[in-house]
């Protein structure tokens, strides 16, 4: 599967958006995995906040930031998104925890994995010892194959 997700959200053209001048954006959201951040210029201070804890930004990107969520919590949905922020093998604790996050919902830890298994878009590692302790988490795998069956026939993921 190829990761990544990068998505167009729209233009930004208010006149008094900047009060340095006319400025006008084209403003894209990306999902990518956590790492170290490096900004320069204006954004050298640049670093992660939870999406509940970003401090005031300048101008209208707030308003971006806000219009990103809501297309991401839609996107989510449609497209195996969610997975392109997991490393290939997750366990489904990461899984609930990055829908969790996204859609800002908490979920029942038995019913979510109850659905996500029973829709078979999730393949077994294999790597947990079958005499495993229960807190020994299993380890699965995204199965694009199966997810681009089921969208074939109008499938929709559904919280």
């Amino acid at each position: 599967m190829e990761r990544g997700f990068l998505e167009q959200l729209g233009c930004f053209s208010d006149v008094d958006r900047d009060p340095r001048g006319r400025v006008i954006t084209i403003a894209y959201y990306a999902l990518v995995q956590k790492g170290a951040v490096k900004g320069g210029d204006d954004a050298r201070n640049a670093q992660w906040f939870p999406i509940d804890d970003v401090p005031q930004l300048a101008f209208d990107h707030e308003k971006i930031l806000r219009m990103a969520l809501k297309h991401l919590k839609e996107q989510i949905h449609f497209q195996p998104i969610g997975f392109e922020l997991l490393p290939d093998v997750f366990t489904m604790s990461q899984l609930q925890a990055l829908y969790e996050a996204i859609l800002e919902v908490h979920f029942d830890r038995r019913n979510f994995a109850n659905k996500m298994l029973k829709l078979g878009i999730l393949k077994e590692t294999g790597d947990r010892p079958k005499d495993a302790a229960r807190t020994v988490p299993v380890h699965y795998r995204f199965n694009p194959d199966k997810y681009k069956e089921m969208k074939s026939k109008g499938f929709r993921l559904e919280f």
